[in-house]
Formats: structure tokens, sequence, C-alpha cells
């Protein structure tokens, strides 16, 4: 299991990105956490910060750890969004990352659902 595979760019599960991301932790574990608790990376939209805190309390994540939790979060929100196809078509990357952030937050009318 080599972790600087490039290759593999198309993780199956965001949340292996996300510890990855998080420094010397056990990525499995924290990964077979989540996924047994239902943990889909994308109801962390609806996570406020206490509940992020209580998520990373829960998983051991202190300090940097926490911290780098967060940002991978805030990253995978955007990059497996639904919204994320607008990041090809607007060429300003702030903006566009912006707008799918904006978009992650708005409840879906249920003619939208697939």
């Amino acid at each position: 299991n080599n972790m600087n595979d490039d290759d593999q760019k198309g993780n199956d599960n965001p949340w292996e990105e996300v510890f990855g991301a998080c420094g010397k932790i056990d990525v499995n574990q924290k990964v077979s956490q989540v996924t047994e608790w239902g943990l889909e990376i994308m109801d962390m939209l609806h996570a406020d910060k206490q509940d992020t805190d209580a998520l990373c309390e829960q998983l051991g994540l202190e300090g940097a750890a926490n911290k780098k939790f967060r940002q991978a979060i805030t990253k995978a929100l955007i990059k497996y969004s639904p919204w994320s196809f607008l990041r090809e078509t607007l060429d300003d990357e702030k903006k566009s990352e912006e707008l799918i952030s904006r978009l992650n937050t708005v409840e879906k009318p249920s003619s939208m659902l697939t």
C-alpha cells in the first residue's frame, strides 16, 4: 500500500483522503470507524463546529490533526460535491470553490434529486 501513488487519485473513499491529510494516524482504522458509523463525507456539510469537535474527539484527532481534518473536510466537500463539475466551467478557482460550498448548503428541491 504505497501512499504516494498518485494513480490512486480516484479514491473510492473520500475519507481515506481526509484522514490521509491528518498526519501520523492510522488511516484505515479511522476510515473503518466513520464507515461503521455510516458517516458520509457529504454529511459533514451539516456539521457545525461542535459536531466536528465531537467527531474529532471520538476519532482521537487533536491539535494539528484536528485542524488538518477540518481543512481536508472542506476540500473533500468541494471535490466530492455533486457541484464539483463547476470547477471546470469557472476560470476562477477561488470563486468556483466558494460557489460550490454555497451550493452544497442549499437544500435541493425534490425535483433535483436523482
